[in-house]
């Protein structure tokens, strides 16, 4: 019962300051317990091997995972009502060569309290909006919790409001009763690839694939684009060009890429200057929550490299970000 509670406990304050992840890793002779928030990192407090294989047994039996497997990966998936509202917790487990057995949580929020967390520009937006109403492939790309599936679900809503839109993910992160939403089940045989074809079938207005990760879900994807589809996905890349390169090592012919491919956006969660106190956020503002300001790059199939670095200059410029943030963030080809 005491764990329980200390487990919950960590649950809910991961929840309250909107951790994205949450880690039990093993050191010599302790585990450390760290936890990630828009790529920093924070250890929370130590805890003894034992305690903390009490919290790694109770983690992966509530996530429904093989209790007494320690030697092969194991993934798991948990779902709560922290503070009215739900939260969605992935499980990842894996074992050093000392057999001692580490923890990764992914924290995945609603959207609804997710889009308070960012602004975006109102002009890189209205472009934006304007931009995936054309037919094609829409790719949206950044690190892990830069609000990519956010603002897929966003443009999605306010776009093709009252019109056919499927989703496809693995898992299911937004829960959005207004559209069709399926979730990749690999131990029953549907995997991106399936899904996409099931999806063709039901003539969606609008595709929203989760994230194109291997050759089967790029054909199939850019195959949706060229059949006259609005489609948008995430993919992992830095700059448009690289994207492109990822697609083509992924078997996508370039003759359909020229034909299939509408638009790339790339996408960042800053830490801004606190807009009440004039704290950096990277510090820590004392006295408000931490604010981030969403970045877009989007650059239309046939236009030259994006002007993401121009972008940073603009906003160091306005007092919106700091200068250490600015340099930091820079892309180089």
């Amino acid at each position: 019962m005491e764990v329980q509670m200390e487990v919950q406990a960590l649950i809910e304050y991961s929840a309250k300051h909107r951790i994205s992840d949450l880690y039990l890793l093993p050191r010599n002779g302790y585990y450390d317990v760290l936890c990630r928030s828009h790529e920093q990192m924070k250890k929370l407090y130590q805890l003894t091997e034992e305690r903390a294989e009490a919290y790694l047994i109770y983690l992966k039996f509530q996530a429904n995972m093989d209790v007494g497997e320690k030697r092969r990966p194991q993934l798991g998936a948990l779902e709560q009502i922290i503070f009215d509202e739900p939260l969605f917790m992935r499980l990842s487990t894996v074992s050093n060569y000392h057999q001692k057995e580490s923890l990764v949580i992914r924290f995945l929020y609603h959207s609804q309290n997710l889009t308070q967390m960012y602004y975006v520009y109102p002009e890189q937006l209205v472009r934006l909006q304007y931009v995936i109403q054309r037919r094609g492939l829409h790719l949206f790309s950044g690190p892990v919790g830069s609000g990519k599936t956010t603002l897929m679900y966003r443009l999605a809503k306010e776009v093709a409001c009252y019109q056919h839109v499927m989703t496809i993910e693995d898992p299911v992160e937004i829960d959005a009763p207004e559209f069709l939403q399926l979730q990749v089940q690999p131990k029953i045989h549907c995997d991106y690839d399936e899904l996409i074809k099931l999806a063709l079938r039901h003539r969606p207005d609008l595709l929203l694939i989760g994230e194109i990760r291997d050759e089967k879900t790029a054909l199939y994807a850019i195959r949706a684009a060229l059949t006259g589809h609005i489609v948008l996905a995430t993919i992992h890349g830095q700059t448009v060009q690289g994207i492109r390169r990822r697609l083509i090592d992924l078997g996508v012919r370039e003759i359909d890429l020229k034909q299939g491919l509408a638009s790339i956006t790339y996408q960042r969660l800053l830490p801004v200057w606190c807009p009440l106190c004039q704290f950096e956020e990277q510090s820590g503002c004392p006295n408000h929550p931490r604010h981030y300001y969403g970045v877009l790059d989007t650059v239309l199939q046939g236009e030259k490299e994006g002007k993401w670095n121009d972008v940073l200059r603009h906003l160091w410029a306005l007092g919106i970000i700091h200068q250490s943030c600015y340099e930091k963030e820079q892309i180089f080809n």
